[in-house]
């Protein structure tokens, strides 16, 4: 509702509502007045009327008290009289029974009597009907010219009201259209307005805000363009830098690294102090640049299937000599991870496990470090722990040390070394994972992270055998069929397919694949998940449903949790990402006849 409105409105019902109560209050106080002297008038008529008719009564002078009467009927307000002398009626005047319903005085009408007294003995008795009609079209007549009043006064106040928030109204939209020219061309407009009330005090406010914040605009404009420069420049800097520094640091690294060969203990020690530094100046180089890149939101995950196994073989080696360098005890432990294929970055996850070992192993001088692997297939979660008994840290510095180039004191930079942008950078990858990570540490007691991660499998571990499944499994021999509707997708992987010794079919129709399963003996299927005539998940279905069923592969470029969880539920063994790679169908493919086949000899 407008302001317009709701003023008129409310103006509107206020005049209403207290001339509503003035008029009841009016109305009640002129009929009760009116009645009250109706009522003081039939007293003093009957009064009168004893009074002048007492010595017609003694002497039952019938003349006298019917002139009497005859008088006193003149009034309007009279219209019956009977006198009585000794119980008899002997002067009526007017007609009493016009002014009778069935013995019941018709509305308006008032019957008053009073007894006439000499010495407490009754002598006479005077009765009239009194007609209040004129005093009740008075009482009506009053309230209906009190109504008009009100009811010119509630026109008169509305209309006045409606000019006025009209006025009123005129002035605010003003503001409103400079508002929204605000809005279109940026601050710095104002308004004209020569009164100085208050409707000209708010314009003379906006005006100043408007000026103030144009002043403020164009510096935040200025210092806005002066960031994305200085961005720029920075980005430029660092692409440029790291290039030209690692060019010929990586030279350095290698060449370190031949010249270790054949050599004495004393310059083998050299050599290792030269290549440990080189590679530690690399590490801060690729940190530096990690997190310029998630600053900018370019980092972007690789999603390919890989290893678990040979990701947690990857991490006890890496970290083995510089433990055993240390005297430190470095364990690694699994949990249900045999055979596990997942879907994910593969390379970035080893970059978040390298960082907390790292860390694990720098800030720990005596005592282990462990790492344990869990993988639970129902929930598609990958928890990898580490924990150390090294420095600890301090609670209040939990948070903080998330943050890039933050370490828990100053004085560790100097004794450990370090940029600290390790942990920065493994909350944002976490983050870009959809991971979470959990630390607890104690001072002088040691540290225990927690990574958790959503992760689906690629491979289901089989539970049944096809009769197409054999020992030439191992040396990729048999038929394959690839059903998708798109032709680019289609022609590479045949081409992978072939590349490992597969007679490969293809079709982009749901009815030409059912055919062909049924004419040709295949060893497994890739099917698409987006066809034009029938889902991917409900192909595989039907595909399930024939006797000799073949091992299915989902074959999608979403490798999101639900897609692989669909693609499972629908009945399929494993699932190959697009575009289709070596690496991809060796860890998808190859390894899931190769537990075949192992589980089949078992």
């Amino acid at each position: 509702m407008k302001f317009q409105t709701k003023t008129f409105l409310g103006i509107a019902l206020i005049e209403v509502f207290f001339l509503a109560l003035l008029v009841v209050f009016a109305t009640n106080f002129i009929a009760d007045s009116n009645r009250a002297l109706f009522e003081s008038k039939i007293e003093t008529t009957l009064n009168l009327l004893k009074l002048s008719s007492l010595d017609a009564l003694l002497t039952y002078d019938i003349a006298r008290l019917e002139s009497i009467a005859q008088n006193v009927i003149k009034d309007p307000d009279i219209v019956s009289l009977t006198m009585s002398i000794s119980g008899s009626e002997v002067v009526i005047v007017g007609n009493r029974d016009a002014y009778h319903t069935d013995s019941i005085l018709i509305e308006g009408m008032i019957f008053k009597g009073m007894d006439v007294h000499i010495d407490g003995m009754v002598i006479g008795r005077i009765d009239a009907i009194f007609d209040e009609r004129a005093i009740l079209s008075h009482i009506e007549s009053s309230s209906q010219y009190l109504i008009m009043i009100a009811s010119i006064e509630v026109a008169f106040v509305a209309i006045a009201s409606l000019l006025f928030s009209r006025l009123l109204v005129k002035e605010l939209r003003k503001v409103t259209k400079a508002i929204e020219g605000i809005e279109v061309s940026g601050p710095g407009l104002t308004l004209s307005y020569e009164k100085n009330d208050e409707i000209g005090q708010v314009i003379s406010a906006f005006n100043r805000m408007s000026v103030e914040m144009r002043k403020q605009y164009v510096q935040l404009s200025l210092a806005k363009e002066s960031a994305q420069s200085a961005n720029r420049a920075k980005d430029d800097f660092l692409s440029v830098v790291s290039h030209e520094m690692r060019t010929p640091l990586n030279g350095i690294l290698g060449m370190a690294q031949i010249l270790g060969e054949g050599v004495d203990e004393a310059k083998k020690e050299q050599i290792s102090i030269i290549v440990s530094s080189g590679e530690h100046l690399l590490l801060i180089i690729n940190d530096i640049l990690d997190i310029a890149k998630m600053e900018q939101g370019k980092l972007e995950l690789r999603i390919e299937p890989f290893s678990l196994e040979a990701l947690v073989q990857e991490v006890k080696n890496a970290f083995d000599n510089t433990c055993k360098q240390k005297s430190l005890d470095y364990v690694v432990t699994t949990e249900h991870i045999e055979g596990t294929y997942l879907a994910g970055d593969n390379t970035r996850l080893k970059q978040v496990i390298f960082n907390l070992l790292g860390n694990a192993v720098k800030f720990t001088k005596k005592g282990a470090v462990t790492c344990h692997f869990q993988w639970l297939e129902s929930e598609s979660r990958l928890t990898i722990t580490i924990t150390d008994t090294g420095i600890g840290i301090p609670t209040d510095k939990l948070e903080t040390i998330f943050k890039p180039f933050s370490q828990a004191d100053s004085s560790t930079t100097r004794h450990f070394g370090g940029t600290g942008l390790g942990l920065a950078i493994v909350t944002q990858l976490l983050e870009l994972m959809s991971g979470q990570i959990e630390l607890v540490s104690e001072v002088n007691v040691g540290s225990q992270c927690t990574v958790t991660l959503p992760m689906p499998s690629v491979i289901t571990k089989p539970n049944r055998f096809s009769n197409a499944l054999s020992t030439q499994t191992h040396c990729f021999k048999g038929r394959a069929l690839i059903i998708d509707d798109n032709q680019i997708n289609l022609i590479v992987g045949e081409l992978t397919c072939k590349k490992f010794g597969f007679d490969v079919d293809t079709t982009s129709q749901a009815e030409e694949a059912l055919n062909l399963i049924k004419v040709n003996d295949y060893l497994f299927i890739l099917v698409d998940l987006h066809m034009p005539d029938i889902s991917g998940l409900e192909l595989i279905k039907i595909i399930n449903q024939v006797d000799e069923v073949p091992v299915l592969f989902g074959y999608t470029a979403d490798m999101s949790i639900k897609s692989i969880r669909d693609f499972e539920l629908a009945g399929t063994q494993g699932v190959l990402p697009k575009p289709l790679t070596d690496k991809a169908f060796r860890q998808v493919v190859n390894n899931y006849f190769m537990n075949s086949i192992s589980r089949s000899k078992t």
